[in-house]
């Protein structure tokens, strides 16, 4: 099944790609009209893709005991989410200090955010949190009837785009990050991907590669029409799952690009170190006070993105089997005599 990992390499490259474009942005680099149309299409498609295919293989994770899957699964979220804040603290500081632009930027508010982050994730961290609270609840769902979970979970996430977030506003949203802004929306994805599994296989495994072209070009059509609507209820919940199923036919199309498959057999180390290295570029790029113009301007952010992807295998490469994306020895001493048994990571 090719186009599982193909789906997850888009999901990660559309990631990547926007926040290349976000702080390529506060160098003075304007997004093209084509990157702003490949990231307003890619709104629908990135974390709602992202936790469905997450959810696609949680489930045998879900049907162990709880001492398996705290001591397991999500050992290794909890570690790889506390170890980077660090590095998040770094990178944010560090373009606090050196790009144009940044807001809340003071020493003090990046030591805030990150020792609140375990109640407050933020930046793009926040996706491990998540899914530490989804598996959480997907274990003690464990017995309720799938539809309805699928109806409850739809419903919040319906609710939650189409009603609270409006009622919070934008102050309320940014004072509560983005896990805890964003995360109820995508529960029914990781839950669909549980609980339809069978289905969801079978169905794209059955899609040629012309039906899946001929599918994924009349969801361009239908989701750029949804774009250019009016704001209608509901209209972000439609986008997000017209998006995921969007992304399973991009996958179809593109399960025979062999960078594209390894890089969604990678996922954990280009989400977590990406934007480091996007960060890193960037300031580069204030530093040297480079003037970016005409077509380089045009390729900075697609060219920043694969970097970061690239550098992102290749910290994987040399350190694949390191604390950075492992429970270190120490760890798993110290966790084997409280039953918290560390798992080595498998993406």
């Amino acid at each position: 099944m090719g186009w599982v990992d193909a789906a997850k390499g888009i999901s990660i490259f559309l990631v990547v790609m926007v926040h290349a474009t976000d702080w390529t942005g506060y160098v003075g680099v304007e997004p093209t009209p084509l990157i702003e149309a490949f990231n307003g299409a890619a709104v629908g498609v990135r974390m709602p893709l992202f936790f469905l295919m997450s959810g696609l293989f949680a489930g045998k994770w879900i049907a162990v005991p709880w001492k398996a899957l705290v001591n397991g699964k999500l050992a290794l979220l909890v570690w790889v989410f506390l170890l980077w804040q660090p590095v998040m603290f770094a990178y944010k500081y560090l373009a606090g200090l050196m790009l144009p632009g940044q807001e809340d930027s003071s020493l003090m508010a990046h030591l805030v955010r990150m020792v609140a982050s375990p109640v407050r994730p933020n930046a793009e961290l926040w996706f491990l949190w998540a899914l530490v609270v989804f598996f959480v609840g997907a274990k003690l769902l464990q017995k309720v009837p799938a539809w309805v979970i699928l109806v409850a979970s739809a419903g919040l996430s319906l609710g939650w785009s189409a009603i609270a977030q409006p009622a919070l506003g934008e102050n309320m949203l940014r004072l509560l990050g983005p896990g805890l802004g964003a995360f109820p929306m995508y529960f029914v994805f990781f839950m669909a991907g549980i609980l339809l599994k069978g289905q969801v296989i079978a169905a794209v495994s059955r899609v040629s590669w012309i039906a899946g072209l001929a599918g994924f070009t009349a969801w361009l059509v239908v989701n750029r029409l949804l774009e250019a609507s009016g704001g209608f209820f509901g209209r972000l919940f439609v986008i997000q799952i017209l998006g995921a199923v969007g992304g399973l036919l991009a996958a179809v199309v593109l399960q025979h690009v062999q960078p594209l498959r390894r890089l969604g057999t990678l996922t954990l180390p280009v989400y977590v170190s990406h934007t480091f290295f996007v960060v890193l570029m960037a300031c580069a790029i204030e530093l040297l006070d480079l003037e970016i113009t005409g077509h380089f301007e045009a390729a900075t952010p697609w060219f920043i993105a694969v970097v970061a992807v690239l550098l992102g295998l290749g910290l994987h490469r040399v350190a694949a089997s390191s604390f950075l994306f492992n429970n270190p020895q120490w760890f798993q001493s110290w966790s084997r005599g409280r039953h918290l048994v560390g798992a080595r990571h498998s993406s």
